[in-house]
């Protein structure tokens, strides 16, 4: 076997083993920061203007504060699981919690992502849309 080819070899070994969690970590590194909610709906309801300029989402670490007003915040633990046709999401209300809370999609499209995320007893969401579920959010947040 040729030195090429082994390098060939090893490189594709590499990505095959790395490759999952090298993307989880990138997509964790770009989610850094605040976002500002620029789309939002629950089950049939679209957010107003209004409710979308106070809503912003700020991811520390692991740690995701939703704030939908001034005085209405929300802070969950999340989780990526990249590898599967959408990249998936889970969020737990402490680090440790083992119980998922939440769980959905995303992807991560330059500075903007979109998020659909059911609650942990419903089924995960298989594409970018609430389908008329109560439960069911799709957010679009930009930097």
């Amino acid at each position: 076997m040729t030195v090429g080819v082994r390098a060939a070899l090893g490189s594709v070994f590499l990505l095959a083993v790395l490759g999952p969690g090298a993307a989880r970590g990138d997509d964790e590194a770009r989610m850094q920061g605040t976002w500002r909610v620029t789309s939002g709906m629950v089950g049939n309801t679209t957010f107003k203007p209004g409710q979308l300029k106070a809503m912003r989402i700020i991811i520390e670490g692991r740690k995701v504060t939703f704030v939908e007003s001034p005085t209405k915040t929300e802070v969950v633990h999340f989780k990526l699981v990249p590898g599967k046709k959408h990249k998936e999401i889970e969020f737990r209300q402490g680090p440790t919690d083992t119980r998922i809370h939440y769980h959905g999609i995303y992807a991560l499209e330059g500075k903007r992502i979109r998020l659909c995320w059911a609650p942990g007893g419903e089924p995960r969401p298989n594409d970018f849309s609430t389908k008329n579920k109560d439960q069911h959010r799709l957010y679009t947040i930009e930097k």
